[in-house]
């Protein structure tokens, strides 16, 4: 029978101090005089309650000198006592008693290390110990563990094929069978992502191996031994990954249910935590659904252990401080909302408010993108409480107040500013320009920053900028009703302009200086573009297309210096038909249609 190694060491192993210092203090019986036995007595039985025999001196001494031995020695002490060929059983009869279901042990390796495998997150290239930030990946079929850093490392694991075909073994393996060979039959693999086996890298260290094992048995062999070798080594890797497959399954089973208790925690910490916060007075507040999904998301409240006192304590000013932030930003929100929602009601009411007047009534008003910037309008919509309900009857009403007091005087600011305008840049009048200049034709404003050209009141309601870019910002009333006040600042008065606007009225038979816009409506003249007429003697192309343009439309093209003419009676019969059916505002229209010989007969009908 085998002796015990404890006991051979034992009696092999120097006496303690202790030991020896006690047999010191004892007196030998060859010492004096021989020691007189005491009579005997009889020994009391203690009750349960009265305690028990207390522990001799060098008892309590050799557990002080314990107790004085520094930790890594102690460690290193109970390690080679558990690593230690004794207590193999009580290793099987622990692994076989755990309640994790542990998969079953491989043959080449001890309990203790396919354990350590299992339990310790631990990088085996890099060593890194502390991967919080980062997950250890297992390979089963080699047991190596590679964390998320290592695993995107060349040098520790070959991503993909066309990194194999690097190593020589992996060109015999395809000269042997063929490219098609799959390598997952000989080699183990990693996946980039868990659970998903669309890639396959491999761990370079098993390779390396293979690799160094077929020339070590296969010198000199033919192809067909070479061949049966690697064979062979396949089918072993298959056993090998049949148990692999057990152990991956184990281990996302494991993660799983880790998953489901973390979040089961979680929910637990989560619910004790807006109980609490209940109490003291946040309930509607954690009732909301974005404010529960930022509480949730918080990282004391995300954690995955049971709430206790002690972190309650600690960080219960900081939940609250960020609950009322919540509170801040949701009513904030809510505030904007509302407000958002009141401007597109008064946008409403306003339409309605316009579609009782005329065209070029609307021309002379403000529109919503003015109403919006008058402070009035803001101390309105923006003063009223958020639970307060503004009908659209007040905002009726508000509208009614304001075109008795505010609407004449904005357009009596906007006309001054015009006029300075004009003053500034035609220096060649003879006179300054009036309210009445504003009313003539001729007098045409442009977009500072755009093609745009009308005249007056048009001017009012075309030439505002209508771009809103990435920079707005949403809760701007200009961007909510997609309208900016109207603004000299973005009007200009050109020359070049005024003069082409002078000879468009002329060309249509009025006088520039006296010639309303609707005197010119009145007209209605149409243009077409000198260079499209035919020169004398030249015969026309009735398949050509020609631009023709309504008067308001030439003031704005005349701007580039092009000539135009006007258009005649019988050239303007198919234009007064076309719009007679439909709005058309001008376009391309065929010579042929413009010049057809009846056009002069039906007009005199």
């Amino acid at each position: 029978m085998r002796r015990s190694t404890r006991l051979a060491a034992a009696r092999c192993a120097p006496t303690p101090a202790v030991f020896h210092e006690a047999r010191a203090s004892t007196p030998s019986k060859h010492e004096g005089k021989q020691a007189v036995c005491s009579p005997p007595r009889k020994r009391r039985e203690v009750e349960a309650g009265e305690g028990g025999s207390l522990a001799s001196p060098s008892e309590r001494e050799s557990i002080s000198l314990l107790q004085q031995l520094p930790l890594d020695v102690l460690f290193e002490a109970f390690r080679n006592t558990l690593m230690s060929r004794s207590t193999r059983g009580l290793w099987k009869k622990s692994y076989a008693a755990t309640a994790h279901e542990l998969p079953p042990i491989p043959e080449d390796v001890t309990i203790p290390h396919f354990v350590s495998f299992i339990v310790d997150n631990v990088c085996d290239f890099c060593h890194a110990s502390d991967l919080k930030d980062r997950e250890i990946r297992r390979t089963w079929a080699v047991r190596v563990r590679c964390c998320e850093t290592c695993i995107h490392d060349g040098n520790h694991v070959l991503h993909g094929e066309d990194a194999l075909r690097e190593l020589k073994i992996i060109r015999d393996i395809h000269r042997y069978f063929g490219r098609n060979y799959r390598l997952d039959q000989l080699f183990p693999t990693f996946s980039p992502v868990r659970h998903h086996d669309f890639d396959k890298w491999y761990p370079r260290a098993p390779i390396e191996s293979l690799a160094a094992d077929f020339e070590r048995d296969n010198k000199r062999n033919p192809v067909v031994i070479r061949k049966r070798w690697l064979e062979q080594r396949a089918s072993e890797h298959v056993r090998i990954q049949k148990y692999a497959s057990i152990c991956e399954e184990w281990e996302e089973q494991t993660l799983c249910r880790k998953i489901e208790r973390d979040r089961k925690v979680q929910r637990e910490r989560l619910d004790e935590i807006l109980r609490r916060l209940s109490a003291l007075g946040w309930a509607d507040e954690v009732q909301h659904s974005g404010s529960w999904h930022s509480l949730s998301m918080h990282p004391f409240a995300a954690k995955a252990e049971p709430l206790t006192e002690e972190d309650w304590r600690q960080n219960r000013e900081q939940l609250i401080q960020f609950t009322q932030g919540l509170r801040d930003r949701r009513l904030a929100v809510e505030r904007g909302k509302t407000i958002e929602r009141r401007y597109r009601e008064l946008d409403a009411v306003y339409k309605v408010y316009l579609a009782s007047k005329t065209r070029r009534e609307k021309w002379e008003l403000p529109g919503i993108g003015d109403l919006v910037s008058w402070q009035e309008v803001r101390d309105f919509i923006e003063g009223a409480l958020v639970e307060e309900e503004i009908t659209s009857g007040a905002m009726r009403a508000l509208i009614d107040r304001l075109a008795e007091s505010k609407f004449e005087e904005w357009r009596t600011s906007c006309e001054e500013a015009l006029i300075q305008m004009l003053n500034a840049e035609d220096t060649a009048r003879k006179r300054s320009a009036t309210k009445d200049d504003l009313r003539l034709a001729a007098t045409v404003f442009c977009e500072k920053h755009n093609c745009g050209v009308a005249c007056y009141p048009e001017a009012l309601h075309r030439l505002r900028p209508g771009y809103f870019g990435s920079a707005s910002v949403e809760q701007d009333p200009h961007v909510i009703v997609h309208q900016y006040a109207w603004s000299a600042a973005d009007v200009c008065v050109k020359k070049r302009t005024l003069r082409a606007a002078e000879r468009v009225v002329r060309r249509a038979g009025l006088n520039p200086r006296t010639a309303t816009p609707r005197d010119m409506d009145a007209r209605d003249p149409w243009f077409m573009w000198r260079s499209d007429v035919p020169k004398a003697g030249e015969v026309p192309d009735y398949k050509k297309e020609v631009w023709v343009l309504p008067w308001r439309r030439t003031l704005s093209e005349t701007a580039d210096g092009k000539d135009f003419v006007l258009l005649s009676e019988s050239q303007m019969v198919p234009i007064l038909e076309l719009r007679a059916r439909t709005y058309w505002d001008g376009g391309y229209m065929k010579w042929s249609q413009l010049n057809a010989k009846g056009n002069l007969r039906k007009k005199r009908a």
